[in-house]
């Protein structure tokens, strides 16, 4: 396989940052023999960490190389920023500029990954996992799946923040307000960053035909106290037409259980329905 660190300028993050990309190797190192068809784009996941992850995080803790190489896909790990992967004027940084245009751009300049849609993927790890959601629902004509571990699901914390009694969190009021551009978090609800109103909005528009739902992975420890929320999310895709696979196992919000799902994740990527209906 080949590790690649790249460093690049980034207009919507106003800065460098970094990605680290996992290219599975063209030859199995025993036999010699070629393992991908010659001249045949990747199939990409886009992989995106968690708070206070950099893009070498996933390449530390878990066997995402090793896997990435068995099952024939590229992976994609960029630099984080702590802010849930979405747009605010109120931090300078596009990221969700960043992830859904110029990060797809830029690697499929520089490496060849499939342009297709249903071939490109975004997963992430907590807060990497909620911006991950966020992304694939504002953007479902670039990606064909989300491969979800452990997201918090914050929407309903968040709208609570937006009381004179905030409740008690590791993100304050003042940080979802940042992160989200707001002045009142009762703004939320409803926005382009809550999740249920945008898997409303895009099962709606595929029920007019006006594009497709994208398919989900989501998974979290039985230990997790996001574990409810992100099972009642499925059972809300299940009930609005969207394909959506359910994954849990004993295990809590860290490393431990990510490196366990992580295997079941991107098997589940790996094995999508490719281009023309063809088994992956």
């Amino acid at each position: 396989m080949a590790l690649i660190d790249m460093t690049f300028f980034s207009p919507a993050l106003r800065r460098m940052t970094g990605v680290r990309v996992v290219l599975p190797a063209d030859h199995e190192p025993a036999t010699h023999q070629r393992v991908h068809p010659e001249g045949t784009p990747w199939r990409t996941l886009y992989l995106l960490g968690g708070y206070m992850h950099d893009r070498s995080s996933l390449l530390s803790h878990t066997r995402v190389a090793e896997l990435a190489n068995e099952l024939d896909l590229c992976v994609v790990m960029p630099d984080c920023g702590n802010r849930f992967y979405v747009d605010s004027e109120r931090t300078g940084e596009a990221w969700s500029t960043f992830v859904s245009e110029e990060l797809i751009a830029f690697t499929r300049k520089v490496l060849p990954l499939s342009r297709e849609r249903e071939e490109t993927f975004l997963g992430g790890i907590s807060m990497g996992g909620e911006g991950t959601v966020i992304n694939v629902l504002q953007h479902p004509e670039v990606f064909g799946g989300a491969a979800v571990l452990s997201s918090g699901f914050k929407r309903d914390i968040i709208i609570s923040n937006a009381g004179d009694h905030p409740l008690p969190s590791f993100y304050s009021k003042e940080y979802f307000e940042t992160a989200f551009d707001m002045d009142d978090l009762r703004e939320f609800e409803g926005s382009r960053f809550d999740t249920d109103h945008l898997a409303y909005q895009v099962a709606e528009r595929a029920q007019e035909g006006a594009g497709e739902r994208p398919a989900f992975f989501l998974c979290c420890g039985t230990d997790d106290e996001a574990h409810p929320k992100g099972l009642a999310y499925h059972e809300l895709l299940l009930s609005l037409g969207y394909d959506s696979t359910w994954w849990d196992a004993p295990g809590g919000h860290h490393w431990d259980f990510w490196a366990s799902a992580l295997e079941p994740a991107m098997r589940w990527v790996a094995s999508r329905p490719q281009c023309g209906g063809r088994a992956g």
